[in-house]
């Protein structure tokens, strides 16, 4: 027998992925959950006013969205029960702030725990939701949950412990947990966090100096020089009246005069300017926003001030490359945990997925798009079809045509006699006026370009 085989006989296979193993005697332990889950919500969130702002602007960007689900045939399902659940979570929050919890629990920890409640505690909700298989949804805090595997992943239980005393044990089949990916843990995710305790440190610890500065007065540390032997009592009282003199906001330019046979002062701390380190900051708050995907413009960073970025293309980044896939994780995990429980006939092959049609920094994209598309027909060089697949929308029937100005025509040469008659031509093209067209106005002037009178150029003639 094989090492591997050896090692193969003391695991047990969790789930159908065949690389998920666990020890045997792991089977029926409570896994510890992730160390330092309070310390980055404390330190981290609560202390770092960049790491607090990048995890709002996300929370708050996402808890506005309105979950819907399409059905296999594209139509959008209205007043699904589902959807009015997320919409209605539970006695105590709306969907709105339902949301914003789950996001901020989701970048403090990397996990989030909701509990599916077939009954709910509340009489008149249940009055409400009885024809509902889940009544109430609740956020357990990601601290308060620790993980114990079963004999397969579908037999795991979240046991819930507060102040120290299991208050609940919770069956996978009751649980959503959606975590980030983790590389060396298979039930927890890793906290974004946790990528940032140099960096975060380094923004809260350069902080933390600052204040100290100032609340020393603007004095830095500095070495007083004296001639001769003094006591502790003698060195205790030049020190309160060195103090005296120059601490405080009004003593800052006072001016110090020493004896140079007996006394002397050297400055031992950073003078301000130098205390700033604008590089080392800059290079802090970057990959703080980073690891969140937040362009430091739409969250004041200092370092993204005067990068030359505009507002509207930071946010339209935030959206397009953050936000939109943050938004459809959950909706992935409520179309794989919480679909199935509401399901009806006309739900085969449905997804849940998120009405982005309302973020006004998508729409600006659509509207990019479009206005490229003109440009691109305009000058000539492209059909308009060509110029919609070119731009990610789908070609209009008719619209294989170019958009041709008068000196851009097409031309046909003959002879006839002794004189050389050109005349130019317009394709014909069939091409018919499309009322959802959105280059209509380019299509009009095509139609334009079609009615005009064929010219006639004389070579070596009269006009």
């Amino acid at each position: 027998m094989t090492v591997v085989d050896a090692w193969k006989q003391n695991r047990v296979r969790l789930g159908r992925n065949s690389t998920e193993y666990v020890p045997t005697w792991t089977t029926g332990q409570e896994q510890s959950a992730p160390q330092g889950i309070k310390t980055y919500a404390e330190v981290g969130y609560h202390k770092n006013s960049l790491i607090y702002s990048c995890i709002s602007e996300k929370a708050t960007s996402f808890a506005p969205l309105q979950a819907q689900v399409v059905r296999a045939n594209g139509t959008v399902a209205e007043r699904h029960k589902m959807v009015t659940l997320l919409n209605d979570p539970n006695t105590h929050q709306d969907g709105q702030d339902f949301a914003e919890f789950m996001a901020t629990h989701f970048e403090v920890a990397g996990n989030v725990y909701i509990k599916k409640i077939q009954q709910s505690r509340n009489a008149q909700r249940r009055q409400q939701m009885a024809l509902y298989p889940v009544q109430e949804l609740e956020i357990i805090r990601p601290d308060y949950v620790s993980i114990t595997p079963g004999p397969s992943r579908d037999s795991d239980v979240f046991v819930v412990t507060v102040g120290g005393q299991v208050v609940e044990r919770i069956p996978r089949r009751n649980m959503i947990h959606i975590h980030e990916p983790s590389m060396i843990n298979d039930f927890y995710g890793d906290a974004k966090l946790s990528r940032l305790v140099r960096e975060g440190s380094i923004d809260l610890n350069m902080s933390d100096f600052e204040l100290s500065f100032f609340r020393n007065a603007g004095v830095p540390m500095g070495l007083l020089n004296i001639k001769g032997r003094t006591t502790q009592e003698q060195t205790d009282e030049i020190k309160s009246r060195f103090r005296n003199a120059f601490v405080g906001i009004r003593k800052w330019f006072d001016v110090l005069v020493l004896n140079a046979d007996e006394t002397s002062y050297q400055q031992l701390g950073l003078k301000q300017v130098d205390m700033e380190m604008a590089d080392t900051r800059a290079q802090a708050e970057s990959r703080i926003c980073s690891v969140f995907g937040v362009p430091g413009k739409i969250v004041g960073a200092l370092y993204a001030m005067a990068d030359g970025t505009t507002y509207e293309d930071a946010e339209h980044a935030f959206w397009a490359e953050t936000m939109v896939p943050f938004s459809l994780r959950f909706a992935r995990a409520f179309q794989k945990f919480l679909l199935p429980d509401f399901a009806v006939g006309a739900d085969a092959g449905a997804m849940v997925t998120y009405d982005f049609r309302t973020i006004r920094a998508l729409q600006e994209d659509r509207s990019r798009k479009f206005r490229e598309i003109v440009r691109m027909v305009n000058t000539g060089a492209f059909t308009v079809n060509q110029a919609l697949t070119l731009n990610g929308l789908p070609a209009i029937a008719g619209a294989d045509w170019y958009l041709r100005s008068a000196n851009m025509s097409e031309v046909a040469e003959w002879t006839e006699g002794e004189r050389e008659v050109f005349t130019t031509q317009q394709p014909d093209t069939g091409a018919v006026a499309e009322p959802d067209n959105p280059l209509e106005g380019a299509a009009m002037i095509q139609a334009a370009v079609q009615e005009a009178e064929r010219l006639t150029i004389w070579r070596n003639g009269t006009h």
